[in-house]
């Protein structure tokens, strides 16, 4: 089974790759579904919806992505959550979502890595 990250990172490249040959719809799609998590906030109708189109996750991924585990009072998870919306409304500096994972690479772990604060956390490869 794949990571959560590694879900995330599959659909940012199919995303960046059918951008770079002229195709921006999938892009536009992860867009159109942050804006309405973003609007709706986490536990709406458009946050589950955003979190379910990024493929092949399990249930438990699902509900770790939708914070209705363990980690719904995490600030470190809700850190990452926050950055995956924010990350999936691309502006010109991000084309086609490039950016969509920066910041959630340790979702998956729990506790998350806690480098919120850490000077790698302005690292832009994170």
């Amino acid at each position: 089974m794949p990571k959560i990250i590694d879900v995330i990172r599959a659909k940012r490249k199919a995303n960046v790759t059918a951008g770079f040959e002229g195709d921006h719809s999938g892009a536009q799609e992860t867009g159109r579904l942050a804006r309405l998590a973003a609007i709706g906030g986490i536990g709406s109708d458009g946050w589950k919806e955003y979190m379910k189109h990024f493929g092949d996750l399990t249930p438990d991924q699902l509900k770790r992505l939708n914070a209705e585990d363990d980690t719904k009072d995490s600030d470190a998870h809700n850190f990452r959550r926050a950055y995956l919306v924010a990350n999936g409304v691309c502006g010109m500096s991000s084309p086609d979502t490039m950016f969509i994972g920066n910041k959630a690479d340790t979702i998956d772990e729990d506790p998350p890595v806690d480098d919120v604060l850490s000077p790698a956390a302005a690292d832009p490869k994170k």
